[in-house]
């Protein structure tokens, strides 16, 4: 079946009034004709044409006009249809069935639908079916969604097309098609879906008739004008907030948590009062992030706050409140920490770059690095499920593909191994080659960590004297480093001169641009060397204080616990163990050897690394004996076991 999308003009439905000198409106015209003739009426003033004056006598007497053949002639003429088609307006004066429609409107954003955008195409489709006489058999408004969404795609939009479906032959009435779709491929599946379904498309606003070449080419035209229209728009919102953050202003939607608008609509730092924290807003954040550089963790953070009544709600740029649950999560925490906003730098992204913007720091990037390391630890040695304490939880990896060991437990015999995650992964997902790495004994390798840390423990001589030695040693180079770096500074400074001397050379006409353009390159590569010889100088410095607060964190820590050691050996506590392994292990490297030796290399903090060869579980790899599906399928189903 095949459906004609219709264009009506528009009805002036204005009441003119009676011409002045005549008490009952009738012209001398009027006066001349027999009484109950149609009459031209009053015309409307401003000075409109004869197809004016009988649209406006159609809506003023539409029964006179229905009665009279010339008139109904000359009104369907004066609207521009023909007898052959008998556009909606004749349909509905001829006394003919009225047509069938869906109304259908759209806006785009949740600003929009407060702004009642939505309510002005209803305004306009209502009245328009009224005005034609059409029949209203649906009413779909999608609120809030994008015209880039598919039509079956939107919760209106699918109600419209099960609607379309009991109705062949109903038509759809948008007040433009934009409303339709924002996408060329939008509006075109769209359409080719009501079609199938034998319900056109019409637009109260936009001529097109897609019965047609002409008309098809249209719809087309006019959605690809509606998808540049949108990008256009995209662009200039893009650009604009470009602007809006190099003049200093928030425009990322929900303000962080911490910080308020000011008069300006620049960020600072929130004085709103927590009573239930006891401090501000801003102080709070501070507060935070010093428990999580402690040892906290997101979650129990999470927990405490949510305990304090603390809510977690904010407010939009606009002023429009966030509706949330108010609660805290501990992904809201982990986001937080890892935003360099919150130490004074807003780094706002879009498709023409990055633009920095500064804002009042809250805490400084130490503190935040801080809080940061904790959570990655505390993510990287969570218990999860575990049923059995590993000691090297999180600790292990694996040195063939980079993988982490972890722990299994073998359900026959009872038996805790490390194995190669890189082994399992290969073969679930594909796509990757197994890593070979055999599986090592969990008792063997988690003695021979402990054995290392108890004798650190019992006899830290050695190593805090190597410590000291490197502190010393690093120490005494910071008199030379700080005269290199003023040194590296002067001649920075130098380099900027020399390129203001070679530009005012080239202003003067007193050097070429090629010549100009060769000294300056010049100069920016050697400015380039010496930042690379300042970053090494500051990377030195920074390892020395690293040296030296890892020497003192040393003695304090042997202080500590080696009083305790014996009696944490005589009771078997893992716990405590596992607490001392997470303080003097930084991570261990497995590597085979081909023997059915497994070599771990274990990187302790306040040693050199150490290597200890550590036994482990033979079994048989596919990989060295392709042609034995016996043996893979025996590999597979002991990882199956493991796992």
């Amino acid at each position: 079946m095949r459906h004609a999308i219709h264009t009506l003009p528009s009805i002036d439905c204005r009441c003119a009034p009676a011409e002045e000198g005549s008490a009952s409106g009738r012209t001398s015209e009027d006066r001349s004709r027999p009484e109950g003739a149609l009459s031209r009426g009053p015309r409307p003033s401003g000075g409109r044409s004869r197809g004016d004056d009988l649209r406006y006598r159609a809506r003023q007497d539409p029964a006179a006009t229905e009665h009279d053949p010339r008139a109904r002639e000359r009104s369907r003429r004066a609207a521009g249809e023909t007898d052959g088609r008998g556009g909606l307006a004749g349909l509905a004066l001829s006394g003919a069935p009225a047509q069938e429609v869906l109304l259908y409107g759209r806006n785009s954003t949740d600003d929009q639908a407060e702004a009642g955008t939505i309510q002005s195409q209803q305004h306009f489709l209502r009245h328009y079916a009224e005005l034609y006489r059409l029949r209203v058999v649906g009413q779909f408004w999608d609120a809030g969604v994008s015209g880039t969404v598919p039509l079956e795609q939107r919760r209106e939009g699918r109600a419209l097309l099960e609607a379309a479906k009991a109705r062949p032959g109903a038509m759809v009435l948008v007040y433009r098609l934009d409303r339709l779709g924002r996408s060329l491929r939008v509006v075109l599946d769209a359409h080719d879906a009501l079609e199938r379904i034998g319900v056109s498309v019409k637009s109260g606003t936009e001529p097109f008739d897609t019965s047609t070449a002409f008309g098809k080419f249209m719809l087309q035209f006019l959605a690809g004008l509606a998808e540049m229209d949108r990008a256009n728009l995209l662009e200039r919102m893009s650009r604009g907030r470009d602007r809006v953050v190099r003049a200093g202003r928030w425009v990322s939607g929900t303000i962080p948590f911490g910080y308020q608008l000011g008069p300006d609509g620049a960020l600072e730092k929130s004085a709103r009062w927590i009573d239930q924290a006891g401090m501000t807003e801003a102080e709070l954040v501070v507060d935070l992030f010093r428990r999580l550089a402690g040892g906290s963790s997101a979650a129990a953070e999470a927990v405490r706050l949510n305990a304090l009544g603390v809510t977690s709600e904010r407010n939009c740029a606009s002023g429009r409140r966030r509706v949330t649950t108010g609660l805290w999560k501990p992904d809201r925490i982990t986001k937080m920490v890892h935003k360099s906003l919150y130490t004074g730098t807003h780094v706002h992204r879009s498709k023409h770059g990055t633009e920095i913007a500064v804002v009042p720091a809250l805490i400084d990037e130490e503190l935040r690095v801080a809080a940061a390391a904790r959570l990655s630890s505390n993510r990287r040695l969570a218990t999860k499920n575990a049923r059995r304490l590993y000691l090297l939880r999180g600790l292990v990896d694996c040195r063939c593909c980079g993988s982490a060991y972890c722990g299994a437990t073998h359900a026959a015999r009872k038996t805790a191994y490390y194995f190669c995650s890189g082994a399992k992964v290969g073969r679930k997902y594909g796509g990757r080659v197994p890593c070979d790495a055999r599986m090592i004994r969990a008792e063997d390798l988690e003695a021979a960590v402990w054995d290392d840390c108890a004798a650190f423990l019992r006899d830290p001589g050695p190593a805090l004297a190597e410590a000291q030695r490197q502190l010393r040693a690093r120490l005494s180079d910071q008199p030379k480093l700080e005269a290199q770096r003023e040194r590296l500074f002067a001649a920075l400074a130098e380099k900027s001169a020399e390129r203001e001397r070679v530009m005012t050379l080239y202003r003067r006409g007193r050097m070429p641009l090629d010549e100009a353009e060769q000294q300056i390159d010049d100069v920016q590569r050697e400015a380039a060397q010496l930042r690379e010889q300042l970053e090494t100088i500051r990377t030195a410095e920074e390892l020395a204080e690293a040296t030296e607060s890892q020497y003192t964190d040393a003695v304090a820590m042997v202080a500590e616990l080696g009083a305790t050691l014996d009696q944490i050996e005589q009771s078997g506590d893992l716990g405590a163990k596992r607490t001392i392994i997470e303080r003097l292990v930084r991570y261990v490297s497995v590597a085979p050897t081909g023997d059915g030796i497994a070599r771990a290399r274990v990187t302790y903090r306040f040693s050199p690394p150490k290597a200890a060869p550590v036994s482990s579980l033979a079994f048989i790899k596919h990989e060295d004996n392709p042609d034995a599906p016996a043996d893979a399928a025996k590999f597979r189903r002991t990882l199956a076991e493991l796992a």
